[in-house]
């Protein structure tokens, strides 16, 4: 059987023209195919990388994806829409959030910059405050040692006072006994005077023998003259009687004069007892008023000790009490300073958390929802 060539051609004309068919059929079914595919795909894709392009260009939220399909792009569409809602709600919440903290943060800073002024006043309130305690403090120190010298002015005060009252009392004594004494001597004075009255009556008697005796040597005389020779021995013997009796007289009488000047002195020397005595007693009752004065004052003294204790006491309590006050104002004075300075730290963040909400209400301001 022979090869026919022709035939063969013919067979490969055919084939080739069944292979020219398929492929164009298949080319046709490819095209209709990508038109399909490019409906159902590429178009979708379009408007959502469309819907996406303006949200990141423009921040318009307000853009609507609707594909339908149950496929990939459909549920990444959806998907997509449902960031879009909640970066919708974010916005939202972020925007109402944000003028939240803008009105917050006003507020803070209004009441930051009040608290500030307010705590600067008082700062310098205190400042004023810690001088004056300082002051105050000074002054109770001036006035502890004050008092600690009025106590010892009036311990010394009131030593005096013992000490004088004791001399006082010693006085009295003293004029009390020199006063027994006086009257003892102003006693025996008296007694002398009674003495020597006595002796003037003795001398009196005396005198009275002696002028007596003169008197007898006279008569005696007489008589003896009378008798002549027989009477000279009793002449010569009435003779030295009489000149006895004279020089009687003549010391009687003065005894006599010494007695009354010895009378006058006695009486002088009484008087000057007595009238001394008086003045003693006027003395010795000036004294005892003085040291009931001394006692009294030495009572008013140790009552005046007793108040300079208890004032110093008290000094030194409020002395305590003020040390105490300065250093409660010192630590407040320091507290007060770290609360400015905090204040100062609250302000300038308050100042940027409103630089901050500003700048996220810019980027809210910049997404239209």
């Amino acid at each position: 059987m022979g090869f026919d060539r022709t035939h063969a051609r013919g067979l490969v004309e055919g084939a080739l023209a069944n292979v020219g068919i398929t492929v164009l059929v298949a080319l046709l079914v490819f095209t209709a195919a990508a038109f399909l595919v490019s409906r159902a795909i590429v178009s979708p894709l379009n408007q959502l990388s469309s819907a996406v392009r303006h949200i990141a260009e423009r921040g318009d939220l307000r853009q609507t994806i609707r594909i339908d399909s149950d496929d990939e792009v459909g549920q990444l569409a959806r998907a997509v829409g449902m960031l879009v809602g909640k970066l919708k709600e974010l916005l939202h919440q972020l925007q109402s959030s944000t003028e939240l903290l803008s009105d917050s943060v006003s507020g803070l800073t209004e009441s930051a910059d009040q608290q500030n002024e307010m705590v600067t006043r008082h700062a310098a309130a205190l400042q004023e405050t810690q001088v004056t305690a300082q002051e105050i403090r000074q002054t109770a120190m001036l006035a502890s040692g004050s008092a600690e010298s009025v106590i010892q002015v009036a311990e010394r005060a009131e030593q005096l006072s013992r000490t004088g009252e004791e001399a006082v009392s010693a006085s009295i004594d003293g004029m009390e006994e020199v006063r027994n004494q006086v009257a003892e001597i102003a006693a025996r004075i008296t007694s002398l005077g009674e003495r020597t009255r006595q002796i003037s009556g003795i001398t009196e008697t005396v005198k009275d023998l002696a002028d007596q005796s003169h008197l007898l040597a006279v008569n005696a005389a007489i008589e003896a003259a009378r008798s002549g020779e027989h009477g000279k021995g009793f002449v010569v013997v009435a003779k030295e009687i009489r000149a006895l009796a004279d020089q009687s007289i003549r010391a009687t009488n003065q005894v006599r004069r010494i007695l009354q000047d010895i009378n006058q002195a006695i009486i002088g020397t009484v008087e000057i007892t007595v009238e001394g005595t008086e003045r003693m007693e006027a003395g010795l009752t000036q004294v005892r008023t003085s040291g009931e004065t001394l006692k009294e004052l030495t009572a008013i003294v140790e009552d005046s000790t007793a108040a300079a204790r208890q004032i110093a006491r008290t000094v030194s309590q409020q002395a305590t009490g003020i040390e105490q006050i300065f250093t409660a104002v010192n630590e407040l004075n320091t507290l007060m300073t770290d609360t400015v300075s905090r204040i100062s730290t609250t302000s300038d963040s308050a100042m940027s958390l409103k630089m901050l909400s500003e700048r996220v209400s810019q980027v809210v301001r910049a997404y239209d929802v």
